[in-house]
């Protein structure tokens, strides 16, 4: 790529403004400013040292300058001027291709390993198969061009991220926000100073990983996204593992349906879904609902469970079924031996609810193929996809009638598909 074209990309972005405005002044040893741990980050990525990314131009990274400036031809001043600014630059687009030398690779090893996207990768030898693997979740993560290399774009993403003012050492008002968010959420009592220090990033990588993300310690976009949603909905995932794989899962079920099956089983295709995550839903998991009140505003319509919100969640409680996909029932019919009428005993009805649903299968996904069914070689007696999908729109409106829930999900794990390979975001 021409290098015209990298600079018209970062202007674009607003990441490399002093290529753009010609604002070219000269970074020296002694010195303290934001533009040098850009500089130091790009060194770093070329093999010049592992400098600390921080505003001050030490003695070291001094050293780092004038070897570069050594290597290629440039006056050796030990200063970063626009000469040598250009031509690091220049330099950077030589790293869109796997093949440079293994120094570059295990640089770029530890960036991904730094970022959350490091789990198939050993740093100290890294493997280019995996590496460009890690490479493409970073990129679709991210919504990138997943071309498994570190073409512009993806760089430039990559430096954001390394320049975050949300991680470990920064200073800032908004850190202050991200704190009380924190632990408001329940992780920890973090005290409320302005400054990112070694608990909170511990406390930030728990929530990260709590919610799916990749664990990085750094507050991108998406985790401040995720901060601001789970102060509404508080999601909690865990995984179930199968000894079995999604191929021969697809192969079992194709043998009954005509429909794209590998599309309606890759878990993949639904966790990042804000709507069909509910398809992994735990259905035999009573006290979603934040409180009584919220749970009456939802029945406010409805004439025979007007103000029975508490008659709701003790049934549900009794019948171990969450009180939503309970309620699905009763506003949207689906078993008429189960159909309920104004003055019927709440418990009882639940009780009835239940009866219609195998205690193994407490996912919609989970009825529409069950991995452990598969697992120990039985007959499944599955529900329909349109069944399946309509429970899952009925379940989904009710759970956006709420001002605030727990969203439990149960995510399958095939053998084939370990949990690192989901990405979620």
């Amino acid at each position: 790529m021409a290098r015209d074209v990298l600079t018209e990309e970062l202007s674009e972005t607003g990441e490399n403004n002093e290529l753009r405005t010609g604002a070219l002044h000269t970074l020296t040893e002694g010195m303290h400013h934001d533009d040098i741990k850009e500089f130091k980050l790009k060194l770093n990525w070329l093999g010049y040292g592992k400098s600390k990314i921080t505003p001050k131009f030490g003695p070291y990274f001094k050293e780092q300058v004038m070897k570069f400036q050594s290597d290629y031809q440039l006056p050796i001043t030990g200063k970063i001027d626009g000469e040598t600014k250009e031509k690091i630059d220049s330099v950077l687009l030589q790293l869109d291709s796997l093949d440079n030398e293994e120094g570059r690779l295990q640089m770029l090893a530890s960036t991904l390993e730094r970022l959350g996207f490091g789990e198939a990768l050993e740093t100290s030898s890294p493997d280019k198969q995996r590496m460009e693997s890690s490479i493409r979740n970073f990129q679709n993560y991210y919504h990138l061009e997943p071309t498994g290399n570190i073409n512009p774009e993806t760089f430039s993403k990559i430096k954001a991220l390394l320049l975050s003012p949300y991680q470990l050492g920064e200073k800032s008002e908004e850190i202050m926000k991200l704190k009380q968010k924190l632990n408001a959420l329940g992780y920890g009592r973090l005290k409320v100073t302005s400054k990112f220090g070694s608990l909170m990033e511990k406390k930030l990588k728990k929530f990260q990983q709590d919610y799916g993300l990749p664990v990085s310690g750094i507050a991108d976009e998406i985790t401040l996204s995720k901060l601001k949603m789970a102060q509404q909905v508080k999601e909690r995932v865990t995984y179930s593992n199968y000894d079995v794989s999604l191929k021969d899962a697809v192969k079992q079920k194709q043998e009954t349906m005509q429909d794209d099956v590998m599309s309606r089983l890759d878990p993949n295709n639904f966790i990042n879904d804000n709507k069909k995550k509910f398809y992994f839903v735990d259905l035999f998991r009573a006290n979603v609902v934040g409180s009584i009140s919220t749970l009456n505003k939802v029945l406010e319509s409805d004439d025979r469970l007007k103000e029975k919100g508490q008659a709701i969640m003790e049934a549900a409680v009794r019948w171990n079924i969450n009180e939503l996909f309970l309620l699905t029932h009763a506003l949207y019919p689906i078993h008429a031996e189960a159909y309920l009428v104004e003055g019927d005993d709440l418990s009882d009805w639940a009780g009835k609810v239940k009866s219609h649903y195998d205690s193994n299968q407490n996912t919609l996904y989970k009825m529409y193929c069950n991995p452990e069914e598969i697992q120990e070689g039985n007959a499944q007696n599955d529900r329909d996809v349109e069944w399946v999908t309509k429970q899952m729109e009925n379940l989904y409106q009710l759970y956006q009638a709420l001002d605030s829930y727990t969203l439990y999900l149960e995510i399958p794990v095939y053998k084939d598909r370990p949990v690192k390979k989901y990405i979620r975001g």
